[in-house]
């Protein structure tokens, strides 16, 4: 997805509400082209990019996209809402 009116567009994995960014993270995808360093530089500048136009981050490992109770009340609590809200 593509945050639209953000100059540049950095592309995100989910808006939530267009509010919350959840971004899910994946071993492999720091070992892009063989050399972590440059690929968590190029993540932490998006993640910057991202953050400056006043979108909030919620990141979140694979096991969490299996485990949706819990991923569930995570974004939740990033969007300020009590345990439970449906």
């Amino acid at each position: 997805m593509v945050l639209a009116g953000v100059p540049g567009r950095p592309r995100v994995d989910f808006l939530v509400e267009g509010t919350l960014v959840v971004e899910f993270d994946g071993r492999s995808k720091y070992r892009i082209d063989g050399d972590p360093e440059s690929a968590h530089w190029a993540e932490k500048l998006r993640h910057d990019r991202i953050v400056e136009y006043g979108y909030p981050v919620l990141r979140a490992i694979w096991p969490d996209l299996w485990d949706q109770p819990r991923l569930r009340a995570r974004v939740e609590r990033a969007l300020g809402r009590p345990s439970g809200w449906r």
